[in-house]
């Protein structure tokens, strides 16, 4: 009887030490886990807060805030990057804002660009489909990257693209007069005026229904349809847009108004350059 309880009390605290090992064992892999779930909840940088900052972006874009925006979009692409991984939908979408604040900065040329715009795209594609109307953002922001580097057919048939998804599954209006008038801006590059007349005509109707509520992307279309008669060579018809859209960008990005002044001082120097040509001529 002594040895049968003594041989169960050696049991027992076998079985204890085991079980503390075992506990010892798996405690890290645990709080990892806990760590994770934490901070997917709502730790120290959750998905809630990334829609937070894009959105931070695209306001500061719209305000004409360029280099803000630039820093803002840099500093989330890198946070995104390590949080998300490099084929996440959710880096792609900070990478469709960052590709427009490198365009806006004049930076839409570079390599840099051209490689983020072609990978975010790729990702939403992969990830939503071709013909996805969420796809459009990163089709128009690789189309701006080609334009700028000279590659305008390219331009025009990812814009194409886009708008004929976006008309396709009966977008809001707005989007598809943004489609629009980057169609144009591709034709008017080609030097095929016509035809860009005709995406813009449609365009300024939209925009002019919606000026109250969206002032700035009305004077993006006017901005437009005044490069189209420059450089078709209706000058007399070059002005007004021009100057309108000047004028909106001072009335309503008044917390930004060295956008609107480098704005009225390329359509002043323009001009006398026009003038020059005119009495050349």
């Amino acid at each position: 009887m002594a040895l049968d309880c003594s041989s169960r009390s050696t049991h027992r605290a076998s079985t204890d030490a085991r079980r503390r090992e075992f506990v010892r064992r798996i405690t890290p892999s645990i709080l990892t886990l806990l760590l994770a779930a934490g901070v997917a909840c709502g730790g120290q940088w959750s998905a809630r807060d990334t829609e937070r900052d894009t959105q931070g972006i695209d306001d500061r874009l719209a305000a004409g805030d360029y280099q803000e925006a630039l820093r803002l979009a840099t500093d989330l692409h890198e946070r995104a990057a390590r949080r998300y991984g490099a084929e996440s939908i959710d880096l792609a979408r900070v990478e469709d804002r960052l590709v427009a604040a490198l365009v806006k900065n004049g930076r839409g040329g570079t390599a840099d660009a051209l490689r983020i715009a072609e990978h975010a795209l790729g990702v939403e594609e992969a990830a939503l489909g071709r013909d996805a109307v969420e796809t459009t953002r990163a089709m128009h922001n690789l189309a701006l990257v080609r334009l700028d580097r000279g590659e305008f057919n390219d331009a025009l048939s990812l814009n194409t693209r886009a708008l004929e998804i976006r008309r396709r599954v009966r977008a809001d209006n707005n989007s598809v007069a943004d489609s629009l008038d980057l169609v144009a801006l591709s034709l008017i590059r080609l030097n095929r005026f016509d035809t860009a007349e005709k995406s813009l005509a449609e365009s300024l109707a939209i925009r002019e229904a919606h000026a109250v509520e969206n002032p700035l992307a009305l004077a993006q279309t006017l901005e437009f349809v005044g490069l189209m008669h420059r450089l078709s060579g209706q000058l007399g018809d070059a002005a007004p847009p021009a100057e309108r859209s000047v004028t909106l960008r001072r009335q309503h990005a008044p917390a930004h108004p060295d956008i609107a002044a480098a704005a009225a001082r390329k359509l002043a120097h323009e001009a006398v350059c026009l003038h020059r040509a005119s009495r050349a001529g």
